[in-house]
């Protein structure tokens, strides 16, 4: 199997691990499980390394070969190689991976994003109310502008 082939098919399967990992860290975001994103972090950073070395071995045959490092370059390592009947398949399978992978961490990214501005915006409340003379809660649980206003429940 030629050198460019096999870089492909390899790319292909970390493209398709990472995007099982960026599905998972989607779920755990929708249903609220922050916590476990961590651990998915660690899974993600060991996949992002694999792919960046596969795409600099990509880059370096590419290269070495005299094309450009970029979609043209590819092309014209297909068109310069008919005999490769895979890297055709192959480089339209990676080029939707990696479509399909920016769509889900560009969604995931949005995701953490409102995530980290809700929580922003409760802390800001709670430090607000902690630099006030006013208390936010009041020992009962009540709002302290209202503690003094409880509905009696007594028949």
């Amino acid at each position: 199997m030629p050198e460019l082939t096999q870089t492909f098919s390899r790319e292909i399967e970390s493209l398709k691990r990472f995007l099982a990992i960026l599905d998972e860290e989607h779920t755990q975001l929708k249903d609220g499980h922050i916590d476990r994103l961590e651990t998915l972090d660690g899974r993600k950073n060991i996949v992002i390394d694999e792919l960046r070395a596969l795409g600099q071995q990509r880059n370096m045959l590419l290269k070495q070969a005299g094309y450009t490092l970029d979609k043209s370059g590819v092309d014209a390592w297909i068109k310069a190689h008919p005999d490769d009947l895979r890297l055709p398949d192959l480089w339209a399978t990676f080029r939707a991976q990696a479509t399909r992978v920016k769509q889900v961490a560009e969604t995931n990214a949005h995701m953490i994003a409102s995530k980290l501005q809700t929580t922003q915006r409760a802390l800001d409340i709670l430090l607000h109310a902690g630099n006030s003379s006013v208390s936010l809660y009041s020992a009962d649980g009540f709002t302290a502008s209202t503690a003094g206003k409880r509905i009696d429940d007594t028949v």
